[in-house]
C-alpha cells in the first residue's frame, strides 16, 4: 500500500507510524521508537514556546495596565489641580 494512503487511512495505528513510513519511504530509515520520541520532543518544545509567549504576553499586559493606571493617576491629579484654580 502507498505509504501516503495507508497514513490517511482510517485504519492506520497512529500518526507516528505514518510520520515513520512517509520518512523511510524517502529513504530515513528511522526506528519507531526513535521517531516517537522526536516527535514528542518536537511537541513539547513548540508547546514550551506557546508557554513562554503567554507569559511574555501576560507581562507585557501587566505592563500595559501598570501604565495605564499611572497615566489615569496623572489625569486626575492635574484635574484636581485644574479645579483648585
Amino acid at each position: 500500500m502507498n505509504s501516503e494512503i495507508w497514513a490517511i487511512s482510517e485504519n492506520n495505528t497512529s500518526v507516528v507510524e505514518a510520520a515513520l513510513s512517509l520518512a523511510n519511504d524517502e529513504g530515513k530509515q528511522l526506528k519507531l521508537l526513535k521517531t516517537m520520541i522526536t516527535f514528542v520532543d518536537y511537541y513539547l518544545f513548540l508547546y514550551e514556546i506557546s508557554r513562554k509567549k503567554n507569559e511574555s504576553e501576560l507581562q507585557i499586559l501587566a505592563q500595559e495596565v501598570a501604565t495605564g493606571k499611572a497615566i489615569a493617576k496623572v489625569l486626575e491629579i492635574v484635574n484636581l489641580e485644574k479645579k483648585k484654580l
